[in-house]
This record gives C-alpha cells, sequence and structure tokens, in this order.
C-alpha cells in the first residue's frame, strides 16, 4: 500500500520484488519535490494463459504511474499525497488514492482512501459517486493494451466502490530496522477469478533494513498465504559520489609576492614618471624620490588608485637631497581594501614586454604541465601583459573543472608581469567560450578561499569565432595526431510483453585521426562478449523496420562496424555552430547531412537543425546497404528553464520510417551531470498502424562516468528505456551532436560550476 511519503528531491529509486506468484521491478524518480513519476513492469504467472505467447504462462504488464503531494507535514497536518497507477497501460494494475502519513515519535501512521483495484475490499460506495453519478461506472480490465497509448482520464477516481487502507512502520532502536504492518484493500480480485491467487486476509506484515544509505533489503508474509522479497536501490543525483578522483592533482596555486608586485608596480612608474629618481616601499607606503619641487603627492596617489590591489595604503613624495623640501603624504584609495586583504596584487598598469627567450620558455612550460593536467593547449602566444591561450578539453565533464586546471598552470608557468589570462575553449576545433580573467583576482580569491562567483565578477566571459582565437604564435599540437580507446558495450531490451530483458556486452574498439582542428574522421568496430538477442520474436510492424529488426543486427551484426565517418566543424558566427558528417552514422543506417545550431549567449534558448540522406544498412553492419532510404531531419528548440533545473526540448520533423510529426522531452539536469527525464513523439501515423503502444515513447537516464567511478572522465552511460520499440517516430542515434556537445561551454553550466575555476 502507498504511504504519503516523498524521497528527498531528485531520488531515482530502483526496485525488484517477488512472491509466490509474481514478479515486480520498477523504478520512481522524483521529479521535483511534490512531484513523483514511475513505472512498473510486473510479471504474473498463469494469468490470461490465452495471450501468452512466450515465456511458459507468465503475463507481463507495464504500467507508469504518477504522485503528487499536496500538504507536507508539520505539527498540525501529516504529509497528503494524490496519486495514480497504470495511467497507460492495460489498466490491470489501475488505482487512485488519496494518503496522509504522520509521525509519532518511532512510528509513522498512514491512512489511505482507494479506488480501482484499491478498492477490492468495497468498504463503502465511492463517495464521488454520491455527488456526480457518472463516478459509479468503472471499465474492468482485459489485459488488453489501451489502441490509444493515452491516458485514460475517464476512470480516474471512478468505480461503485472506495476503501480504506492503512498501516505503521516502526523504526525499532536497531539501526536502519524498520517493522511494518498494514492493512491490504486490494483482494486481487482479477486473479482469483483466474485462479492465480486469492488472499486469505488482507492484513501484512514485513521488515525493512537499510543495507546501505543507498540499498534497502525487506521481506514480508502477504495475505496470509505467500512471502515476499524486496530490494531497492537509491541514486542521488544532487549530490557527487566521490569526494576526490583518482588522477593527477591539480597544480598547486602560485601566488605572485608582494615584493614581486611592488617591484613591477616602480619599475612601471619609473617607466612612465621619468622625473621619479628612486623608489623605496615601507610596509604600505610607496616612497618616491623627485628631483626639484616635487608634484602633488595626489597625482601618484590617483596612479596606485588605478592600479586597484597593488599594496600601496599612500604615498609620499619628496626631494630626499633636498631638506628644505617637505614631503608630501596622501592616502590612496587602497588604504580601507588593505586591511581587508591578505594578499597584494596590481591589475591594470601597463607592465613592461616580456622578453623573447623568456616567452618560449613560459611557453614551452606551460605546454608541459598542461599535458600532465590532460589538457591540450592547442596555442599560446604572450604580448605585453597578457597571455592569450587556446586548449581543448576530452578528459573533464565540466569546462569549469579545466579552465580551473589550466588557470593553475598558468599561474605556475607565467612571468609575474603577466597579469591578465585569455582562455579560449575549443570543442571539436572550433572556438565556444572566451573567459578573460585578471590574475589578481584569482590570487586574491584562491587566498581567502573564495568562490568562482567572486573571480566571474571580475572576469569577462564571451561567446567568440574563429576570427578572435587566431595566435600570434604557431600551433603548439601537430597534425594530424591520432587516438584511441577500447571500452565495453552494452544493448539492451527491456519490457518486451513476450522477452521482458535481453542483453549484448559487446568490446568496443575506437579511434581517430584529427586531419586539422575541424576535420576528423573516427569510427569503432565492435566484437561480442555474450548476447541473447537471438531469442526475440521477429517484427510484424506495417512501417518500414528502421528499428524493429534490431533483433537481426544484434544478432547477425553482433560483430561488426558501429561507426566510420567523417566530421568537419566550425564555427559560422559567434554563437552559431555547423557540423557536416558523412559515412556509416549508426549501426543501422550510413548517409550523410549535417546540423546547425544557434546558441545566443545568455540565453535559456538554442535553437538547432538537422538534414540526412539515409541508407539502411546490411544486418552484418559490415558495408553493404539494403534498398531503403530516407531523407530525415528535425527542426529542435531548446530551453533551460529555472524551474528546478528542468529543460525542454521539441524536436519537429520527419523520422526514419517516413513519418512526420514531433518529440516532446522534459528532463532534469543536476550540477553532478546526472540527466533524468521522459519524451514522447506523435506522427501522422495512426495509433492502429503504430502498433502496441500506440506512439514512441520512454524516459531517458544519463549518468556521467565520473559518477558511478572516481575517474574524471567526460563518458556517460545513456539509456533510452522504451517500454516497447516500435518504428513510427525513429530518429537517427545521435541525430543532433551539437548542443550536446557543446553545452559544457554554456555560461549557466560555467556558472554552476564556478568554485572548480578556484578549487578544480
Amino acid at each position: 500500500m502507498p504511504s504519503a511519503r516523498m524521497s528527498p528531491d531528485g531520488s531515482f529509486n530502483l526496485w525488484a520484488a517477488g512472491t509466490g506468484f509474481t514478479q515486480r521491478y520498477g523504478f520512481s524518480f522524483q521529479a521535483t519535490p511534490w512531484l513523483e513519476g514511475s513505472f512498473r513492469d510486473i510479471g504474473t504467472r498463469d494469468l490470461f494463459n490465452a495471450q501468452n505467447t512466450f515465456e511458459g504462462s507468465t503475463y507481463y504488464d507495464r504500467s507508469f504511474g504518477l504522485r503528487i503531494r499536496l500538504q507536507n507535514e508539520t505539527d498540525g497536518w501529516p504529509d497528503i499525497t494524490v496519486g495514480a497507477n497504470d495511467l497507460i497501460g492495460t489498466g490491470l494494475e489501475g488505482a487512485e488514492y488519496l494518503v496522509a502519513t504522520k509521525r509519532f515519535g518511532d512510528f509513522d501512521a498512514t491512512l489511505g482512501l482507494g479506488w480501482g483495484r484499491y478498492a477490492g475490499t468495497a468498504m463503502f460506495e465511492n463517495p464521488l459517486a454520491l455527488v456526480f453519478s457518472s463516478f459509479a461506472s468503472r471499465t474492468t480490465p482485459t489485459g488488453l493494451v489501451s489502441t490509444s497509448g493515452l491516458p485514460d482520464l475517464s476512470q480516474l477516481f471512478h468505480g461503485k466502490n472506495a476503501s480504506l487502507f492503512g498501516g505503521m512502520a516502526w523504526r525499532t532502536p536497531i539501526e536502519g530496522l524498520t517493522l511494518l504492518a498494514e492493512y491490504s484493500s486490494d483482494n486481487y480480485q482479477i486473479e482469483s477469478q483466474q485462479h492465480v491467487f486469492k488472499p486469505a486476509t488482507q492484513f501484512n506484515v514485513g521488515v525493512s533494513y537499510q543495507v546501505t544509505p543507498g540499498i534497502q533489503a525487506g521481506a514480508a508474509f502477504m495475505y496470509g498465504r505467500t512471502p515476499m522479497l524486496r530490494l531497492s536501490a537509491t541514486l542521488d543525483p544532487v549530490h557527487e559520489s566521490y569526494d576526490q578522483r583518482l588522477g593527477t592533482h591539480p597544480v598547486a596555486p602560485s601566488i605572485r609576492s608582494d615584493d614581486e608586485l611592488q617591484r613591477i608596480a616602480r619599475e612601471n612608474l619609473a617607466a612612465s614618471e621619468p622625473e621619479v629618481q628612486s623608489y623605496n616601499s615601507n610596509g604600505g607606503t610607496l616612497v618616491a624620490n623627485i628631483k626639484g619641487q616635487p608634484a602633488d603627492c595626489a597625482h601618484y596617489a590617483q596612479m596606485i588608485d588605478a592600479a586597484h590591489d597593488n599594496g600601496f595604503r599612500d604615498v609620499a613624495v619628496t626631494d630626499m637631497e633636498d631638506p628644505k623640501i617637505p614631503v608630501r603624504h596622501c592616502a590612496t584609495g587602497n588604504a580601507a581594501r588593505f586591511a581587508q586583504q591578505q594578499i597584494t596584487m596590481l591589475t591594470s598598469w601597463s607592465y613592461p614586454r616580456v622578453g623573447t627567450a623568456a616567452t618560449e620558455q613560459a611557453r614551452n612550460a606551460a605546454d608541459k604541465l598542461a599535458a600532465e593536467q590532460a589538457l591540450r593547449i592547442e596555442a599560446l602566444t604572450i604580448h605585453d601583459t597578457q597571455v592569450d591561450v587556446a586548449f581543448s578539453n576530452t578528459h573533464y565533464r565540466t569546462e569549469a573543472e579545466a579552465y580551473g586546471r589550466l588557470v593553475r598552470v598558468l599561474m605556475a608557468t607565467m612571468p609575474a608581469e603577466i597579469e591578465t589570462f585569455r582562455i579560449v575553449s575549443l570543442v571539436d576545433g572550433i572556438p565556444t567560450r572566451e573567459l578573460v580573467l585578471p590574475r589578481s583576482s584569482l590570487e586574491r580569491t584562491i587566498a581567502v578561499s573564495g568562490g568562482g562567483t567572486e573571480v566571474l565578477a571580475d572576469a569577462r566571459t564571451d561567446q567568440t569565432d574563429v576570427a578572435s582565437t587566431q595566435p600570434d604564435a604557431p600551433l603548439l599540437v601537430h597534425y594530424p595526431n591520432y587516438d584511441w580507446a577500447i571500452r565495453p558495450v552494452y544493448n539492451q531490451s527491456l519490457f518486451d510483453p513476450n522477452q521482458p530483458y535481453l542483453y549484448q556486452l559487446l568490446a568496443g574498439f575506437g579511434g581517430g585521426v584529427n586531419l586539422t582542428p575541424k576535420i576528423r574522421v573516427e569510427g569503432e568496430a565492435q566484437i561480442n562478449v555474450v548476447s541473447d538477442f537471438n531469442q526475440l520474436l521477429s517484427a510484424n510492424s506495417q512501417l518500414p523496420h528502421v528499428r524493429s529488426d534490431q533483433n537481426l543486427y544484434y544478432d547477425k551484426g553482433k560483430n561488426g562496424i558501429a561507426e566510420l565517418q567523417g566530421s568537419y566543424t566550425t564555427t559560422v558566427a559567434p554563437g552559431v555552430y555547423a557540423v557536416a558528417r558523412g559515412g556509416i552514422l549508426e549501426s543501422m543506417f550510413a548517409g550523410a547531412g549535417g546540423e546547425v545550431l544557434w546558441r545566443p549567449d545568455g540565453e535559456r534558448w538554442a535553437l538547432g537543425a538537422t538534414l540526412y540522406e539515409v541508407w539502411q544498412r546490411g544486418f552484418d553492419r559490415l558495408f553493404d546497404l539494403q534498398p531503403y532510404h530516407v531523407l530525415t531531419g528535425h527542426v529542435s528548440l531548446y530551453y533551460q528553464s529555472p524551474w528546478y533545473d528542468l529543460d525542454f526540448q521539441v524536436d519537429a520533423g520527419r523520422y526514419l520510417a517516413g513519418d512526420s510529426g514531433a518529440t516532446f522531452t522534459i528532463t532534469r539536469r543536476f550540477t553532478t551531470g546526472v540527466e533524468i527525464g521522459a519524451f514522447a513523439t506523435f506522427t501522422n501515423v495512426p495509433f492502429s498502424q503504430f502498433g502496441e503502444g500506440a506512439f514512441d515513447k520512454g524516459f531517458i537516464i544519463r549518468i556521467p562516468m565520473d559518477f558511478m567511478v572516481p575517474l574524471d572522465s567526460q563518458s556517460e552511460l545513456g539509456m533510452d528505456l522504451r517500454p516497447v520499440t516500435r518504428d513510427g517516430g525513429q530518429m537517427l542515434q545521435p541525430e543532433q551532436v551539437l548542443y550536446d556537445e557543446l553545452r559544457r561551454t554554456d555560461y549557466g553550466e560555467l556558472l554552476d560550476n564556478a568554485d572548480a575555476l578556484v578549487r578544480p
């Protein structure tokens, strides 16, 4: 029976449970603090035998659920939640409920009112039917999937009867151990009619144990007849899994000393004020020796004020060779700031140029140290007091961490005269973001253990284009260059009504060559390790078999080529990017086409478009092509909302089967990189022609590799979980690439991970 409790915001829960006659699998996602979505796949032995054609006589039923919290628990109020099970599906698990849960010391008490399956004990007449007579009728489930594929809202809270349910949970003195007892209002009416299971009592008792913070195990004796075992796991995508990761530590911050900064200030002042004979510093006072009647010291105080945090509280000017000339003394604007700062620095004076030899030495040192940090400096040039760096990050998930590590490299290798770091991030050879950081601000923030937002407040960050990144110095990276990798590849088929779980594990051997910063050729060959995809039934789709023949690709092509393509990426204008691709694009299709993305800086939205002409590949996943080909493409609108980090995406266009329509996607992306959401596609294919499920829909789960293991990586585990895979509403995989590849350089992402700028 449900309680009114909800998981912590963002939690992703998976569970498996089994009794003597049924097995249950599912997951739920706490999409917001008050909204939870869930999916269940339930296999019941000997139910609807005539409809079972595979896997003995087990009937598998899939269902979606939704829960909304109406009231948070307070001293005077319990948690109150309303929910519905089996919103889309056969209706076999269809039930709605209003439930309240209140804590009393170590006890949690729950009382609920149920409809549908939760009204099985028929305690009393449906109270809604007393007001609206139409609520008294409810369709009896037959085990057949709804042909509409849409929620049947006409069934919600309907039925002749309603019932109460409830229970108690006791958190025992034994850490992690909870005892449970409940009265269930589900009397398994359909299972009883089918002679599958009939309760002897409506009371259940059980025990739950928190094995670890993320794993819970439970056991129960259900309905006086059958034991039940349950195991659940909770993923917390809100917080990082590891405080530290394996690999090279960031370079220790190198902060210029007060003596260095004052030396530079004196050299600069001597160069700009030739009448000054000499300088000395005494603590926070700059003493200027000026021949003849010295100018008003306010002139020099203003110069120091222009330099901001240079370390001098005041200025004293005089002619040391003429004792008759009085010493003039002026406080600078730094006087108030000086007491609050632990270090001194200079930010805006025009320092002397760095010599050619020093430039070459600094460039080589930075290149070597950046490589040790798994960063690639493409170009580096020093002029006046600024260093310009173009770099590529193919190792760290967040660009803020890459910036932070590179900043420390520059702090350690650049001469003290260099005050401004101008860093341009490259993705696939195209410049995406320019970050201009005052070295002084970095030093001050690091010294006082400040945050990254303090640095960004003093920085300038903009989108950039090719023209603004051309270095004066030659490229440090020589082309062509090569890379390779070996990785595990996992394919799966979930929730098929006849075979709910199939899997395949392969070894992927991939690599590529960058002919220029923008031209790349890459590919991957896969070798099967273990697979049971040959158990899938043949497809009976009325549409071109663009996806439903996946079992043939995974069986006959278990050893094959996953991709072999060339690509060219470029920046059309600041914020406008393009890529052209051609070759074997994915396991099932080859062809050519491209994508354009407009991502205005500082905006929450972006607009993209794709267009490809593709041919279906042979089932052996080698080089032969089948006759079927199609022109496919979409216009895509992306929006990063300010509400709970929810992202919205709409793709409208033509799909692989030639059908036209739109895909609607909602995901929630956390600062850890974990992304969870759902999608639905509606096209001009009638639901009856589409087949089971009526339209394409499912869940999206993206888990970064560095969330699962303590290693820095840009790889991720990506899964699109469909209750059933059909041919309508199917895109290339992936059709859009630019938005995801460029997302880590988005200003919003940089701001979310700003602390990595100073603490990478």
